[in-house]
């Protein structure tokens, strides 16, 4: 990941970007770069010492030294000669910083918006992009899968060039694994949003309540008068919230969110509800469905409400969102049964995709899920619970010991059988979905696509010789 950013010709003084550092050898010390790797040093570059040398161990120091580096930020002295170090508290952060602060502090000019959470992150932040779009703003998106987020330098450049190219607001997704690697850090958020905080499994080394932590401590990165979108179903935002002192914007069905939603209607094709925010109201159509998407579009709506959007202009920039990366997204092919992709493999996120899928199925519910070999027995007891027959797959690592279900060795296998045996009135639900993975070099919608066309026309030759 990209551990340097090289700013606008100039540069500028060391010790004005970081006004709380001491000083060793001279503070009038002007910088053009920065970077935490010492093989990357130019000259004229500020190093920052990210972790610190061990013990007597100051290769890496010394080798930015000897690469010109202009200066050295780090937590210690370290025993490196004539060249110039500012002594803070958290180099880390020093680092986010500086990086900043050499592409001009893009985020103290353009609204930014993180997007944080266990669930729903990539959506909430598709949709809010949306309605700030819908309320007359040109707001650029980063999602998951993007790499803006690889490092604080990283992100900092992508900011800047986005403001560059004309963006009013950046809205980025971020993971508690990027969060922790400090990927935002140096930024002033003007609204942070935390989706909910149901992690049930640990990501990046970190264990689930480090996860929460971490998403938690986002709301740090606000700037002063920024706001906090907080899920007022979630008991962990709850508690956020009765500690948060600066403007906080809520949603969710609990009583007194400050935006909530009533389902009117839903089928295997659409849902219809109604958005509620103090005596205002407006109906929303959504092709994609389910009780997580309804609240996925609730904190995208109270987003919109913090920036000031009418309840009309949130229900057109969430009507504008036709599919989304992996949630319920539906095939259709002229079978007689619904079929959704999604990525759900964790127990929570499977368990409401099931859920939804009982709802609109009139027969049975077929559940094709690659899981997680680590969490694959509790995965695969909310699936065995919810479905009526269970077609699994475990990835990274063989399924954990009884683990319930119908095991394969690949999805295509799965996937084929599930589409041969499902009949009318069936959902078939086909979950732990990857946007980027391929079967024989087509992504998994085409391949069911294919395949549903086959038995169409199989189903019809049979017809014909009846």
């Amino acid at each position: 990941m990209p551990a340097t950013n090289q700013p606008r010709i100039g540069g500028l003084h060391l010790a004005a970007a970081l006004p709380g550092a001491q000083a060793v050898g001279s503070r009038q010390v002007r910088v053009t770069g920065c970077t935490c790797d010492p093989r990357k040093v130019r000259p004229g570059d500020a190093f920052i010492a990210i972790d610190g040398p061990q013990g007597d161990d100051c290769r890496g120091v010394q080798l930015a030294a000897k690469r010109g580096a202009a200066a050295v930020v780090a937590e210690r002295l370290l025993p490196i000669g004539a060249t110039p170090q500012f002594l803070v508290e958290d180099a880390r952060h020093a680092f986010g910083a500086l990086c900043h602060a050499l592409v001009g502090h893009p985020t103290a000019s353009m609204p930014t918006i993180a997007v944080t959470g266990s669930l729903g992150k990539s959506a909430v932040a598709a949709l809010a992009s949306s309605i700030i779009s819908h309320a007359g703003a040109q707001p650029s998106l980063s999602l998951g899968a993007d790499t803006c987020l690889g490092s604080a330098a990283a992100a900092a450049r992508w900011l800047a060039d986005t403001m560059v190219s004309g963006a009013t607001h950046a809205v980025v997704e971020a993971s508690g694994t990027q969060l922790a690697a400090g990927a935002l850090l140096g930024a002033s958020l003007d609204a942070v949003c935390v989706t909910n905080l149901k992690a049930d499994r640990g990501h990046g080394g970190q264990s689930p309540d480090a996860q929460r932590r971490q998403m938690l401590a986002s709301l740090e990165l606000l700037a002063p008068e920024g706001i906090a979108v907080l899920n007022a179903d979630d008991p962990d935002c709850v508690r956020a919230l009765a500690e948060r002192d600066g403007p906080t914007v809520t949603f969710g069905v609990s009583p007194g969110a400050d935006v909530s939603a009533t389902l009117v209607e839903r089928n295997a094709s659409e849902q219809v509800f109604i958005l509620h925010s103090g005596a205002d109201s407006a109906a929303v159509r959504t092709e994609v469905i389910g009780d997580a998407h309804m609240q996925n579009c609730l904190a995208a709506a109270a987003i919109g409400l913090a920036y000031g959007a009418d309840l009309t202009s949130i229900a057109a920039g969430i009507e504008a969102v036709r599919k989304l990366p992996n949630t319920m997204r539906p095939i259709r092919s002229g079978q007689g049964f619904p079929v959704f992709l999604d990525g759900a493999r964790s127990p929570a996120a499977l368990r409401g995709v099931l859920e939804t899928a009982r709802e609109v199925a009139s027969g049975r519910v077929l559940c094709v899920a690659s899981l997680n070999g680590e969490t694959s027995l509790e995965s695969s007891t909310v699936a065995a619970a919810l479905s009526d027959q269970t077609y699994l797959i475990a990835d990274n690592g063989p399924p954990r010991p009884g683990a319930p279900g119908r095991w394969f060795d690949d999805r295509f296998t799965a996937l084929a059988l599930a589409l041969a045996v499902a009949e009318p009135g069936d959902c078939l639900v086909l979950a732990g979905h990857r946007a980027d993975s391929r079967i024989e070099g087509l992504t998994e919608h085409e391949v069911v696509t294919t395949l549903l066309r086959q038995r169409g026309a199989q189903e019809l030759q049979a017809a014909r010789a009846a």
